[in-house]
């Protein structure tokens, strides 16, 4: 079945709340790395971040946020009437070398015909012929659309303060006429072509089986609700499919400025894309439910994000995104947050890979169990060039930040993963009773906390728990009344869980044989400012094992990446001792120790080193 990930959802209510009358103000929760800077909303100070900003005018607001030594930011936000808008965290930029243009102009923007929907980097800010004010200095993409005439975009230079007039653009005309029914717009646009949407609400649960860019007036301007009384099987507001029997066929779609709000189906609530190329700039996927993928669900295809959002979905899997064998791209500016779903709050991701840049975010989302950021297993990849991953919970489970399972893998080479409960990032491995599998273990490899699940066991009788290259059993517990056993610790010492196949299994009765096995234990201990010393004690079958060499290496605790070569070592005396001092203070780093391919990455803090001392 191609919907294999559904099979592990698990069923959760879902209510959507009914429309009331809004009043005039609204209430945003501002916050900042670092915090204590200064909240400005149309030039009106507000306090300084992080705090909740009350009684501020509804509707688009411009946000500048300053702090000294740091680079200021600026963006606009709609604040909802009568409502509560949470902010994804906004990093700042430290400053550093030649100083960016700064300041503000005034644009003004002509184009025949006129009453064009003016946007500026995908934001929309007024109508043709106007002036367009605060506008930050650089470079920026401003386009320019129209209903019945194609967008025009071009890249203008703002000055850092003053007046620019820019040249009338000229608009040429596609279909003539207001579109009231987007899926005849749709069937009549030829292969390539471009809608423009008016800033009003449309109805509909549209297929889209061609190369087609879609621009409305804006997020919160334009919005298509799926709420039409039909319930599709896939994409509740848009579906992205390939055309039968154009198996080969790739559909690249474009939809720019809208809301995506109120779909259901049973995949993808907001949108389905199926093996298609997807851009969203400036769209939001919001109020959306599936069991799989509340707000997108991503099979075989593309999608990027360019100041995108995907945020109050629910599913029962991916309460974000559901991305299934495809890519999922989340550039600047970009935001996943505020969903819910039993595994993988904000994104499930089989078998696929997720890619975040710049600033982006996945903040806030909630899973029953397991990933409440994001859920990866079978085969996945995240990659980390920069964005955060923050304020995340997993409420009955573990893996807040991330939940991944051990043949899936984490490539961190910017971002951060932080501020999440109950841990910000999870390994799974399976456990097998008998060889056939029990439950899983759950691995924290920031303190190398872990949690085992098993099931089907003999209610009343004690279990225990080892994995091959640890010493003896580390766990041991009764199932109960229903033949489940949970049971939680830290594992010391860790073993390499990026070497081999590293499998963990339970059994009953004597504990598995040791014969042959060697027990590498290694500790740290800081000697102030001026030395950090590595020891510990190497031994098989618990006679120390001398003249052996013991290699020390630093590691990523989120990737798991050993990095070479070593940064140095030490040969075990007759106790099967070792200590190696490095001078220079402490390393501030994860350190492992490794002695032919036996490791121990969990190297606790001590107070002292008993060898050297």
């Amino acid at each position: 079945m191609k919907f294999r990930f559904a099979l592990l959802a698990l069923l959760l209510g879902i209510c959507i709340a009914g429309a009331v009358a809004l009043p005039s103000n609204g209430t945003l929760y501002v916050a900042s790395y670092p915090t204590g800077a200064t909240i400005l909303i149309n030039d009106t100070g507000y306090g300084t971040t992080d705090r909740f900003v009350s009684d501020v005018p509804a509707g688009v607001r411009n946000l500048t946020i300053t702090k000294g030594g740091y680079q200021p930011y600026t963006t606009l936000v709609t604040v909802p009437a009568g409502g509560l808008k949470v902010l994804a965290p906004i990093t700042l930029t430290r400053r550093s070398g030649p100083v960016p243009p700064t300041g503000t102009a005034t644009l003004y923007v002509a184009s025949y015909p006129p009453g064009a929907t003016i946007s500026i980097d995908g934001i929309v800010r007024g109508i043709t012929d106007g002036f367009v004010y605060n506008v930050t200095a650089g470079v920026h993409d401003l386009a320019l659309a129209k209903a019945g005439y194609q967008t025009k975009i071009i890249t203008i230079d703002v000055p850092s303060q003053g007046i620019k007039v820019l040249a009338p653009i000229s608009l040429t005309r596609t279909l003539p006429g207001e579109i009231e029914n987007i899926q005849d717009a749709v069937n009549a646009t030829p292969e390539g072509g471009t809608l423009v949407l008016d800033a009003r609400s449309y109805y509909g649960n549209i297929v889209i089986q061609k190369s087609l860019t879609i621009i409305g007036a804006g997020s919160g301007l334009t919005i298509i609700n799926g709420d039409t009384g039909i319930h599709p099987n896939e994409g509740g507001v848009i579906n992205i499919s390939k055309p039968f029997p154009h198996a080969s066929y790739t559909p690249n779609v474009t939809l720019i400025g809208m809301t995506l709000t109120r779909g259901a189906a049973n995949y993808g609530g907001g949108i389905f894309n199926g093996g298609g190329n997807l851009s969203l700039s400036g769209v939001s996927v919001t109020n959306c439910t599936a069991p799989s993928a509340g707000g997108i669900y991503n099979q075989y295809g593309t999608v990027v994000m360019d100041g995108s959002s995907v945020s109050g979905n629910t599913a029962k899997s991916g309460g974000g995104v559901e991305n299934d064998e495809g890519t999922f791209i989340m550039n600047a500016g970009s935001s996943i947050s505020g969903n819910t779903a039993g595994l993988g709050g904000g994104i499930a991701n089989l078998q696929g890979t997720v890619i975040m840049n710049g600033s982006s975010f996945i903040s806030n989302n909630t899973a029953t169990y397991y990933g409440g950021g994001i859920y990866s297993y079978f085969y996945s990849t995240i990659t980390l060039n920069g964005g955060s991953i923050t304020g995340n919970t997993a409420e009955n489970g573990t893996g807040g930040g991330i939940y991944i399972d051990s043949t899936s893998t984490i490539n961190q080479a910017g971002g951060t993963v932080s501020g999440n409960h109950p841990d910000d990032i999870s390994y799974e491995f399976g456990v097998t009773y008998l060889g056939a599998p029990a439950g899983t273990i759950s691995i924290n490899t920031q303190d190398w906390s872990y949690i085992v699940n098993l099931s089907g066991l003999a209610p009343g009788t004690e279990y225990w728990v080892a994995g091959e290259g640890l010493p003896d059993i580390f766990a041991s517990g009764t199932a109960d009344a229903n033949g489940d056993l949970r049971l939680q610790g830290v594992l010391n010492p860790a073993p390499n869980l990026r070497g081999e196949y590293f499998p963990f299994y339970a059994g009953t009765g004597p504990t598995p044989p040791t014969a042959g096995l060697v027990t590498l234990d290694g500790k740290e201990c800081s000697g102030g400012i001026t030395s950090t010393d590595l020891f510990g004690t190497l031994t098989e079958d618990g006679a120390p094992l001398s003249g052996r060499k013991v290699e020390f290496y630093t590691y990523d605790p989120y990737t798991l990446d050993i990095n070479y070569p070593s940064i140095g070592s030490d040969t075990t005396d007759s106790d099967g001792k070792f200590c190696k001092v490095f001078f220079g203070g402490h390393l501030g780093e994860n350190v492992a120790c490794e002695y032919d391919g036996t490791w121990d990455m969990n190297m606790e803090k001590a107070t002292k080193c008993p060898i050297c001392s």
